[in-house]
């Protein structure tokens, strides 16, 4: 368990498979990701088993400290060597919206990423339109690095993405270290 201060974070286990899809498939969320079609949980699942042996992707359900399941928050394409890893699969339920839980999971991912993973650079890729993530992402430590114009084909039309990233020495000098409430990771 990783712990934060409103939330915890936890490995996901294959009782988590049909409420992932349940999320995912859901048109206000779905469209927040670059994937192109619905979600079966036959795809769900052979994504977990593949999850299960990888080394370059971390997936973590976001619990509420009464232990229910509120989304998800993750690391892709971990380069071990290079220290870096993509920040992302962020999402919370739409019940759960606005009870700081998006901000109290980023700021945990962000320091086990840094403290416990040893890297030196977490970046994501969000649409420009999503002005809410791109704001909870700059509370949080991450700075606009470009736009890719035009990036993802989505709804109709070629949607632009914002590049951002956050690099250890500066979330250091944040005094993100401490900024949970909770010096270290339980894993």
């Amino acid at each position: 368990m990783i712990c934060g201060e409103k939330i915890n974070l936890r490995a996901v286990e294959r009782g988590d498979l049909e409420q992932l899809v349940r999320w995912r498939n859901d048109p206000e969320i779905f469209r927040g990701f670059f994937s192109t079609f619905p979600l079966s949980l036959g795809a769900q699942a052979d994504w977990y088993e593949d999850v299960l042996r990888r080394t370059d992707k971390k997936l973590f359900v976001i619990e509420a400290k009464d232990g229910q399941a509120v989304g998800t928050i993750g690391f892709d394409h971990i380069d071990w060597k290079n220290q870096k890893a993509e920040f992302g699969n962020m999402l919370v339920d739409k019940g759960h919206r606005g009870c700081g839980y998006a901000s109290d999971a980023t700021r945990t991912a962000l320091r086990f990423g840094f403290e416990q993973m040893n890297l030196n650079r977490i970046y994501l890729e969000v649409y420009a339109w999503n002005q809410e993530a791109v704001q909870l992402y700059q509370k949080s430590g991450f700075e606009v690095e470009g736009v890719l114009r035009q990036a993802y084909f989505a709804e109709g039309k070629f949607n632009n993405t914002v590049l951002m990233a956050i690099v250890r020495e500066d979330w250091r000098a944040r005094g993100a270290a401490g900024s949970s409430g909770h010096k270290g990771a339980k894993v």
